[in-house]
């Protein structure tokens, strides 16, 4: 998978974000190209998809319906037969909004959801709007940060509006090199028990649930399993290693890890030498897992669990007295070209 991150601007300030890494980092720079990707780059990237043979086009940020462009965006990629998946905050301007709405045929939207008092009246409406054009094409998104979290309102939404019943769950990971609120895998089994209870009253109501990254097997326990194998639709634990393409045609593996740029795709790049790049320098952080534990679990030997986010794991390294990997790793990526 590969994710077009076609701004680094939000109109939303989440808590848990883990693009805030990048958004800081390219605030400061008043250069306009840096804040939005300029057109000749996206349609650099259409070719790249095409060499690769990928019919869907993942347009991310910040929030992504803020670039200037985007009507012009989403009718080039249509006109080029591509399916498009926009990760939004439904927090969308007019212009933007209509343009969703006129091609909401060639459009899925997974909509990521706070709770409702996070939101000013004004910011809410504009959610409620979003929710109302959209309807059963549009997939709410929830991201876990703290043990507290409250999921109730989202069967709310989702009858209210005629939502798709499945809610996307992702849990918050570290930005190594930046700061945001994210779970301790410490806290996870805390998580796990929250999370039972909350998908048991949205599962009476009809709705489903897949996890993101970064979920694990040992979240939950024997007596979960009734909860989860009515409720989910996919496995606990996966690692979907997608690859994040910054405004400036910069390659890193996702945004908790976006410290790690490599180097800039062009038209010819094979996806394939991007996921041996990732894999070659990664994988030893994956097979320890985020844990200690993670040596000698049987999912994890079974492939069942991916073992956590890898931020944990690198972050578990430098809490142990490895204060060089963060530059370590940098290093190595940056030796990484395309061209």
């Amino acid at each position: 998978m590969a994710n077009i991150i076609l701004t680094n601007i939000c109109n939303r300030n989440c808590p848990y974000c883990f693009a805030r890494s990048e958004m800081e980092i390219r605030d400061a720079d008043s250069s306009s190209d840096k804040f939005f990707m300029p057109m000749k780059n996206f349609l650099l990237i259409l070719d790249f998809l095409e060499t690769n043979h990928f019919p869907e086009l993942r347009l991310l940020g910040g929030e992504p319906t803020l670039h200037p462009d985007f009507a012009e965006i989403v009718s080039i990629a249509v006109s080029r037969g591509l399916k498009i998946q926009l990760f939004t905050n439904a927090v969308i301007p007019k212009a933007a909004f209509d343009a969703v709405c006129r091609y909401h045929d060639h459009i899925g939207v997974l909509a990521n959801i706070n709770h409702p008092s996070t939101y000013s009246t004004k910011e809410w409406d504009k959610v409620c709007r979003t929710l109302k054009c959209l309807g059963n094409q549009l997939e709410i998104s929830f991201n876990i940060y703290h043990p507290e979290f409250d999921l109730t309102f989202i069967s709310d939404l989702i009858d209210n509006f005629s939502l798709m019943r499945k809610v996307r769950l992702g849990i918050a990971a570290p930005i190594i090199g930046g700061k945001n609120r994210f779970v301790r895998y410490q806290d996870y089994s805390i998580i796990g028990d929250r999370l039972i209870s909350q998908m048991s009253l949205l599962e009476s109501r009809d709705i489903a649930f897949h996890f993101d990254c970064g979920f694990t097997c040992c979240m939950f326990n024997e007596k979960h399993g009734p909860v989860l194998f009515n409720s989910l639709i996919d496995v606990i634990s996966k690692c979907n290693h997608p690859i994040d393409i910054g405004t400036d045609l910069s390659v890193w593996p996702c945004f908790p890890l976006s410290q790690f740029k490599m180097g800039k795709i062009t038209r010819d790049t094979k996806m394939s030498d991007i996921e041996k790049a990732i894999h070659s320098i990664l994988e030893p952080f994956r097979i320890l897992g985020m844990k200690d534990e993670c040596a000698d679990c049987k999912f994890k030997k079974r492939q069942q669990c991916m073992g956590g986010c890898i931020a944990h794991c690198i972050r578990a390294f430098q809490e142990n007295g490895d204060t060089e990997v963060v530059e370590k790793l940098k290093y190595q990526f940056s030796l990484v070209s395309f061209s």
